[in-house]
């Protein structure tokens, strides 16, 4: 297969709090469990997960032209700046996501795609491979942190996946389970994948080496000094082997692979803007100036073609009825002949100039003579420009041209005519607030609001509201700070009602179902810390009032009734007045001892997280009930039942009494919990690499549950489950269930549709 294959995302509704993080996540209590101290004898069954649904907010799927039947069910590799995409083609000949990985953004050349599988470097010096399964869909095999990023990495299919670090290493782990085999010292930073050809693998570094290592035991060969830097891959060809590599001077050596010694080498019209690329008996390279330069194996000057390539390139050879072409795929393709380098077609002026004339055709025979509007739309389907820069490497096969791109879009080609089929555009907004509104979630990426079934994560309506969303609150009508100003969006459809002209810092809804025409639905506050009623139209009404200080947040308690929580840590109860005239008014205020971040209400006990400390306030009582120390990265959040609060810190998780602060439960954790729940006597958590783990009250074993089977970056836990977000911005809905199983399949993997 070569080089490349083609495979077959809230406040709760009335009195619960919102409250924000930095990372502007929420959390959400709706459902109320029974306390541990209402549990019996018989322990509960143990709880179950199942991946309800997975979606991206902003992918966007393209169906460029017509589509033979031949591509249903193939499936489709295909890489971005930080997310390694496997795509489906349905029924329909529309383009699908069948999975989507995270991976590290920072090497270009961080992924290898082969028939069998997919090595992929992961954030922080993962390395991960995964499998082709029999069902369409990948498997992982293993994980492996090697302590260091990952500058490059190869894998031909064979027993070796080899990953060079930035600590100027070069580590070659075991196919099967991922185990180091050996580790070399390049004594430079290897961009440029290694190659491997039988029994060596030869790297180039940015410290101007050439080294060829044993494969089996990562011995060095021999290494040779290079005039300049190598970024990009090196290519093989002729025989005896010659390894051909550009340098960052604009130079194409010719090293020969058994001695070193240098062949051949030429001075370039430009610095290299890919890899080599080796023909039958010629090798071609691209240049920064846009040329095609190809030269015969001895070295010799066969044909030079100038303006083909914009920005980085690839080079492929795809042979068809139309004859062999060389494709030039950057930020527009070309197809040459390989033997006179000349100009064979082009995309998108060549694409566009088939359409004039199919244009004209059809007017001068009569069949149908085509509007202007339909030119223009004909032309932005069939022969729209490629947005950003190649990313990495394309992948050809057959006549299936697939590549993407900086800018997060992927595309297809037919190779042969360079005729664009589909087109893929990722979702690149880091998912900010989110809210469960009964049947369905909101979540917000970047300027929209995106709307999904929460049971079945299907897309609803998006809405772009002109700025990035810093608040969501609201029930039946959801709120939208962005920008500062705020938005009422209509839930069922998405339209924006109203948007004010002043800005805002903080909004809360009133808890009155039905609020009389004069009584506020929201009441928000500014920088200078003025608090202003709002009616359900978005004007202000009655006299407002100035606490002079930042807000973090306003809570509703009851009807008419407020808490408002200042930055300093002020807490004072705010509430509307009709008689003797409209106005909000302090009805009493406190001083919480220390500085808060957020806080969440439950029933007449205020949760604080402080500096040091997650702290508990009796409302009734205006004063603190209890205090637990918290590390600086702990995460505190109210559960479900919102009578226990939980603690997720770096190596333990624990339940906290409500009341009293009182820990119900501790467990040891492998590594960060991201966020847990107390489900019916079961404490259950996640972790940021997508594993669900539980353990109930009476038993100290921690067992893990599920796999999600990818990274994730926030989670939350509600009443049916957790809501997350993964690391390449992708919403789903985790679902936690008794199982009704017996108890002694506790220690089973319970999945779910993937995704």
């Amino acid at each position: 297969m070569g080089d490349g294959l083609i495979f077959s995302s809230w406040r709760s509704a009335r009195s619960a709090f919102l409250v924000y993080l930095a990372s502007a996540v929420t959390f959400i209590g709706l459902a109320i469990a029974p306390p541990l101290a209402q549990t019996t004898s018989a322990e509960p069954p143990p709880p179950s997960f199942r991946l309800a649904w997975l979606a991206e907010p902003g992918a966007e799927s393209h169906v460029a032209g017509e589509i033979s039947k031949t591509w249903q069910g193939r499936m489709i590799p295909a890489v971005v700046p930080g997310t390694l995409y496997v795509l489906r083609v349905d029924e329909n000949g529309a383009i699908v996501k069948r999975r989507a990985l995270a991976c590290d953004p920072s090497p270009v050349y961080g992924v290898a795609i082969r028939s069998s599988g997919i090595a992929v470097a992961v954030a922080q010096g993962g390395v991960e491979l995964w499998r082709f399964t029999s069902a369409n869909d990948l498997t992982r095999s293993w994980s492996r942190d090697l302590g260091e990023r990952i500058t490059s990495i190869q894998w031909d299919g064979g027993e070796r996946v080899l990953a060079a670090t930035w600590d100027g290493r070069l580590h070659a782990l075991n196919r099967s389970g991922g185990e180091r085999l050996w580790s070399a010292d390049l004594g430079g930073r290897a961009d440029a994948p290694p190659l491997p050809l039988d029994a060596t693998v030869f790297v180039a570094t940015k410290a101007k080496v050439l080294h060829a290592l044993v494969a089996r035991s990562g011995a060095e060969r021999w290494r040779v000094p290079l005039p300049a830097p190598v970024i990009h891959p090196l290519a093989v060809g002729g025989s005896p082997d010659v390894v051909f590599l550009a340098t960052w001077d604009g130079q194409l050596l010719a090293i020969d692979a058994s001695t070193g010694r240098t062949r051949w080498a030429r001075n370039l019209s430009g610095r290299a803007a890919g890899a080599p690329f080796v023909l039958s008996d010629a090798v071609a390279v691209v240049t920064a100036d846009g040329s095609v330069t190809c030269y015969d194996l001895d070295g010799e000057s066969r044909w030079q073609t100038r303006n083909v390539a914009e920005g980085p390139a690839d080079l492929k050879l795809v042979h068809s009825d139309l004859g062999t072409r060389l494709l030039v795929v950057s930020g527009t393709i070309a197809a040459l002949d390989p033997l006179r380098g000349t100009r064979l077609t082009e995309y998108p002026a060549g694409a566009i100039e088939a359409l004039k004339n199919r244009f004209l055709e059809a007017m001068i025979e009569g069949e149908k003579r085509y509007s202007e509007t339909e030119k223009q739309l004909l032309i932005e389907e069939r022969a729209f420009a490629l947005s950003g820069r190649l990313h990495g490497k394309a992948t050809l096969d057959g006549e299936a041209l697939v590549f993407g791109t900086d800018e997060g879009w992927i595309y297809v080609f037919e190779g042969s005519s360079l005729k664009p089929l589909w087109r893929y555009r990722s979702s690149r907004a880091s998912v900010g607030p989110q809210r469960l509104l009964d049947d369905r979630l909101l979540v917000c990426a970047g300027h929209e609001v995106f709307a999904f079934d929460s049971r079945t994560g299907r897309s609803l309506w998006r809405r772009n509201v002109g700025a990035v969303v810093e608040r969501l609150g609201g029930s039946a009508r959801p709120s939208v700070i962005a920008g500062g100003r705020l938005s009422a969006i209509e839930s069922e459809t998405g339209t924006i009602e109203w948007r004010t002209k002043e800005k805002y810092d903080v909004v809360a809804e009133a808890i009155d179902p039905e609020p009389e025409p004069s009584s506020p639905s929201w009441i928000t506050g500014d920088d200078a810390g003025v608090l202003r009623a709002l009616v359900s139209s978005g004007n202000p009404v009655g006299k407002a009032l100035a606490l002079d200080e930042p807000l973090l947040d306003i809570v509703p308690v009851e009807p008419g009734a407020w808490l408002v929580v200042t930055r300093s840590g002020r807490l004072a109860r705010v509430v509307w007045n009709v008689i003797p005239t409209m106005r909000l008014a302090q009805e009493w205020e406190m001083t919480i001892e220390e500085k808060p971040s957020e806080v969440a209400l439950a029933g007449e006990s205020l949760l604080v997280r402080g500096e040091n400390h997650a702290l508990g306030i009796d409302l009734a009582l205006r004063r603190e009930t209890w205090r637990v120390a918290v590390a600086p990265n702990d995460r505190v959040r109210l559960a479900s039942d919102r009578r226990s609060v939980l603690v997720c810190g770096e190596r333990d998780v624990q339940a906290l009494s409500i009341e009293n602060g009182r820990s119900m439960i501790s467990r040891s954790t492998s590594g960060t919990a991201l966020a847990a729940d107390w489900k019916e006597g079961w404490l259950v958590w996640l972790d940021p690499y997508g594993h669900a783990y539980r353990s109930s009250a009476s038993d100290p074993q921690v067992l893990a549950a599920f796999d999600l089977g990818a990274p994730v970056e926030r989670a939350e836990a509600l009443a049916g489950g957790f809501v997350i977000t993964s690391r390449i911005g992708e919403v789903g809905f985790i679902e936690v269930a008794a199982d009704e199983r017996p108890s002694s399949s506790a220690d089973s993997l319970t999945g779910g549709m993937r995704p």
